[in-house]
């Protein structure tokens, strides 16, 4: 009976050590679906667009609008970072949450949260920005896989 009784903790934790890998290999999978650049979907006079780029244990990011890149960060995840931002100094941190890269961004007393995730499709990407100093509401925009031009020499 004691036997049975010391069994069950160990065999749990076994089941859930084996189990841990698949749930790790499902999370890169689907984090790996956020590589590369995304374009707004809402029309505006100039077109959003993010571009997702992993780099050993750093994440580069990058902001546009049109042809005028706005920020670049390249930071290693899950370290704050500093970086410009519209010009402007800014310090970020970079991590996941499950398949979601989140970007928290200091600027000032403004602090911002943004969620990257795989949306509903497989070419579009779910971009959250959530104010968390001031609090504010939050707005998601969708975003579209930017397909890469080839090119052809004459």
């Amino acid at each position: 009976m004691k036997l049975g009784l010391l069994c069950a903790p160990v065999c749990i934790a076994a089941s859930l050590a084996m189990l841990a890998p698949l749930a790790f290999a499902q999370d890169d999978a689907e984090r790996a679906k956020l590589n590369g650049s995304w374009q707004a979907k809402e029309q505006g006079a100039t077109q959003a667009v993010w571009t997702i780029q992993p780099q050993g244990q750093n994440m580069r990011v990058t902001s546009a609008e049109g042809d005028h890149t706005v920020a670049e960060f390249v930071c290693q995840l899950a370290k704050e970072c500093e970086a410009k931002d519209a010009g402007k100094k800014v310090k970020v941190m970079f991590y996941f949450n499950g398949a979601k890269l989140v970007m928290m961004e200091t600027k000032g007393d403004e602090i911002v949260k943004r969620l990257f995730g795989p949306g509903d499709a497989a070419d579009v990407m779910e971009l959250e920005m959530i104010p968390m100093s001031p609090a504010g509401k939050s707005e998601t925009t969708h975003f579209t896989r930017v397909q890469a031009v080839a090119t052809s020499k004459p």
